[in-house]
Formats: C-alpha cells, structure tokens, sequence
C-alpha cells in the first residue's frame, strides 16, 4: 500500500451471522477501496488470503 499520511477508514465486510470476510481500506483523500485480506471458510475458517 502507498504511503499516506492521512486518515484512513477500514471496512469490514460480515455474513449474515457477523462472521468476517473480508477487510477494506480507504484513504480519506479519495473513494478508492483496496482490498486487505478475505478469510477462506468452510465449516470452520481454513486461511487468510492478504495482498503485499
């Protein structure tokens, strides 16, 4: 991720039961969304996927 020196909102995205998917961040500089990390489920969490 770019340096910012700046505000930044994190989103978390939830299923219905609140369990996490994914992660988003954003600067408060501008609407862009990057993507952080989404959890890999199946009857329980299996992995983390995140982007360097």
């Amino acid at each position: 991720m770019p340096l910012f020196l700046g505000k930044i909102s994190t989103y978390y995205i939830l299923d219905p039961q609140g369990v996490p998917l994914a992660i988003y961040t954003s600067p408060s500089n501008n609407n862009t969304l990057t993507w952080e990390e989404q959890y890999v489920y199946s009857v329980s969490r299996l992995s983390t996927s995140k982007i360097d």
